[in-house]
């Protein structure tokens, strides 16, 4: 028996629908591996962000730590804050042995202050830019009579390269607040005490906010760094610092419309979401 070959009707293929159809679905799916990985993709970042921004507020505190748990308690030693629209500052005397010059040579007593500077020089001069964690330690200057520690001169930060290192470039904002006793009740404040001995004042309670290098770069990059520094508002009284900036932080990466208004509509949202803000009590011994 002979069979006839099959007409060109009746062979086989795809018609235009059908092909439109397989190309939507394939959209979809590639629509969806796209967000899944993305979505994998940002939680690995944030997540390096976490452990990067954590090691960089360990190390701040911890060092702040050592220092005010030897810090010299008496009525002729003097502390100094500088509780300022921005960056606050605060210097006090501790066990920690100090030079002061070749002339004078070591001492038993140490200066040591804490600042936050938007801009340090390289070994050249050059300006670098930046928020650079400045912790500055030299030798007190004592009186003529060494037990006295003048309680009543004005602290300056040392200034010899050897005196001052820099702690991190990674901290965007620093801010301080006090705990006060009055009547044998311990209230936070964020009025600096008046310079001079420990009196009332029963400890410090400082809060920082971090990036972790990659967001740090591309912050640098943009030229915006200052506009996202200065966003983060001066402590206030009845307000914890560290969840009104952590409230800014969240505001900023989600609100185009707050970015616009800061001048930083172009910084990427993964950049804003790894700034962290860290916040850590040191009572006074």
């Amino acid at each position: 028996m002979k069979l006839s070959p099959r007409s060109s009707s009746q062979a086989t293929g795809f018609t235009l629908v059908e092909l439109l159809v397989t190309m939507a679905i394939l959209s979809v799916i590639l629509t969806m591996a796209f967000q899944v990985t993305e979505s994998s993709r940002r939680a690995v970042r944030l997540s390096e962000s976490k452990s990067g921004n954590d090691a960089i507020a360990r190390e701040v505190f911890d060092r702040i730590n050592r220092d005010v748990s030897q810090m010299i308690v008496r009525k002729d030693a003097r502390l100094e804050f500088n509780s300022a629209n921005g960056n606050d500052t605060f210097a006090f005397l501790t066990h920690n042995k100090g030079v002061i010059g070749a002339a004078v040579g070591s001492r038993n007593v140490s200066l040591v202050k804490y600042e936050l500077r938007n801009q340090i020089k390289d070994n050249n001069g050059n300006p670098i830019d930046g928020s650079f964690v400045i912790r500055s330690s030299g030798g007190h200057n004592v009186a003529t009579n060494t037990l006295n520690l003048i309680s009543t001169v004005a602290h300056t930060a040392p200034t010899a390269a050897t005196q001052t290192q820099t702690l991190t470039s990674n901290v965007l904002r620093m801010e301080v607040e006090y705990l006060a006793e009055t009547a044998g009740v311990i209230n936070k404040t964020v009025t600096a005490p008046a310079p001079g001995p420990k009196g009332d004042l029963r400890g410090l309670i400082v809060t920082i906010a971090t990036a972790d290098e990659k967001a740090l770069g591309v912050l640098s990059r943009s030229g915006k760094l200052t506009n996202v520094a200065n966003s983060f508002v001066d402590a206030a009284a009845n307000a914890n610092t560290q969840n009104v900036w952590s409230a800014h932080r969240n505001k900023i990466s989600s609100d185009k419309n707050e970015r616009k208004n800061l001048d930083i509509e172009n910084i990427p949202t993964d950049a804003l979401k790894s700034i962290r803000i860290y916040q850590r009590t040191f009572l006074l011994p």
